[in-house]
């Protein structure tokens, strides 16, 4: 979710492609993504009864939903980049997602732990009867960085 002004400008100047931009400091002061990693920021929610993500968004009033296959397949790795108490029944939950060896991938191969995409405890891929099946955490809000264009 974002802004009108927001998908406007992707329209008009960037040719259709939402461009990386730099991980502001928000989240954990230790996290090595802050101000360092480029990505394009996306909710990872759905509400539980429907599969569908929720209706309200603090991002915007504007969606752009994109097919998980295109962002998290087998060809890209999964890293751990943050984690915050909310104090409610929620925690706050930063993953990476890199295509195998780009620069976003050497980045957090580097700084990040690397999770296992069919077996963790926030976000999955798994090949089932011959299509990819994703699933994740329900107990708590997960957003994904994807690094490239």
């Amino acid at each position: 979710n974002q802004h009108k002004e927001y998908f406007q400008h992707v329209r008009m100047h960037c040719g259709n492609v939402m461009k990386p931009s730099l991980k502001d400091n928000s989240g954990s002061h230790g996290s090595p993504t802050s101000g360092m990693l480029h990505g394009i920021f996306f909710s990872c929610n759905t509400e539980f009864n429907t599969g569908q993500p929720p209706q309200d968004s603090p991002y915007g009033r504007y969606r752009f939903q994109i097919p998980a296959q295109r962002l998290f397949n087998p060809n890209t790795n999964l890293y751990f980049a943050d984690f915050y108490c909310m104090y409610t029944a929620y925690h706050y939950v930063v993953l990476v997602l890199a295509p195998k060896g780009s620069s976003g991938d050497l980045f957090c191969r580097e700084r990040l732990p690397q999770l296992d995409i069919s077996s963790n405890k926030f976000l999955t891929c798994c090949a089932e009867e011959g299509e990819l099946v994703y699933r994740h955490a329900q107990d708590s809000i997960l957003e994904v960085i994807y690094t490239e264009p």
